[in-house]
């Protein structure tokens, strides 16, 4: 092979590591995932693209109205999630009045208010956009990363 060829197809050790290190800077900070359900309709339609910062890396806290991808939790989703924050810890948050399964985490007493029921230290109420989606309490723990941006993929 002509040497010229071989370092425009190879480039140099040099550029190769700096390569190599920006792709696993990309896969690691930035995870990708393929909403495969149809909860953040219309906002992100079944079968988009989105691209997030993992959680440790987000500045500041998780806000109300961040879209959140959540961990897998057996009986929910074998798959990690994509759902928007609706209240956080601490605050009073009426539950929807709405179709789609509800929370079943019976570890904690929840503290119902007039206005509402209190968010427990260490847990968002987190929800699709859908009028059908899961809607409920989620651990903290469960967040592994903030959505930045989505887009459908064009053969779905």
């Amino acid at each position: 092979m002509k040497p010229k060829l071989k370092k425009l197809m190879f480039g140099t050790r040099k550029s190769n590591i700096i390569v190599l290190m920006v792709g696993a800077v990309l896969y690691f900070v930035f995870p990708k995932y393929v909403v495969a359900t149809h909860s953040m309709e219309p906002t992100i339609p079944a079968g988009s693209l989105v691209i997030a910062l993992r959680s440790f890396f987000v500045v500041g806290e998780i806000e109300n109205e961040d879209i959140i991808v959540f961990k897998p939790v057996e009986g929910i989703s074998e798959y990690p999630w994509v759902h928007r924050v609706k209240a956080t810890q601490g605050e009073v948050f009426v539950p929807f009045e709405r179709g789609g399964r509800k929370n079943t985490d019976k570890s904690f007493e929840l503290m119902v208010t007039n206005e509402g029921i209190m968010i427990p230290e260490g847990y968002v109420y987190q929800s699709g956009d859908s009028n059908k989606s899961y809607h409920g309490l989620a651990n903290c723990d469960l967040i592994s990363s903030k959505v930045l941006f989505s887009f459908k993929l064009p053969w779905k």
